[in-house]
């Protein structure tokens, strides 16, 4: 116990002065030789089974919670799938209902070449662009022979120039 004792005395006396040292390397083996006479008393069997019981309880109340939880978490997922599904099947096969989709022509109107003998509303418009249709008609003929053989002849010279860079002249 001594060399115990000496070896406590020096640590404390890094902190408080030497009498006050030993007076508290003292007291603290004096304390250890108390607790080592008066043993702990252990707890009463009926104390611990009651403890264990309310522990086992309050384990259940959990389990049942997050067994809940859980539940309603895998129900929420399918009801998110549901409507992702059904809003998906909707969006892409959308159900034409004659009158409520807001069509504005005839389908009779689609299935002919003629705008102007299916609707006679259109038919001033139709003869308007066919008349300036008719009238352009010929100038624009002239206009592309002319510009096409203006193309070809820069594109014979090119051509010759180019040969001729290759062939050094």
């Amino acid at each position: 116990m001594d060399k115990k004792n000496e070896k406590l005395e020096e640590l404390l006396g890094r902190f408080m002065n030497d009498e006050q040292a030993h007076e508290a390397a003292e007291d603290m083996l004096a304390a250890e030789q108390l607790l080592r006479k008066n043993q702990a008393p252990e707890p009463d069997s009926k104390l611990l089974n009651l403890i264990k019981e309310q522990i086992a309880e309050e384990l259940h109340v959990q389990h049942r919670h997050r067994s809940a939880v859980r539940a309603l978490k895998v129900l929420a997922a399918a009801a998110a799938i549901i409507i992702a599904a059904t809003i998906g099947y909707q969006v892409f096969n959308p159900q034409i209902e004659p009158g409520r989709n807001g069509i504005i022509m005839a389908s009779s109107v689609w299935e002919s070449d003629d705008l102007s003998i299916d609707d006679p509303q259109l038919s001033p418009i139709v003869a308007q662009v066919e008349e300036v249709e008719g009238g352009m008609g010929d100038t624009d003929e002239d206009f592309v022979q002319n510009d096409v053989s203006g193309v070809d002849e820069l594109e014979m010279e090119l051509l010759a120039v180019n040969e001729d860079f290759w062939k050094g002249y």
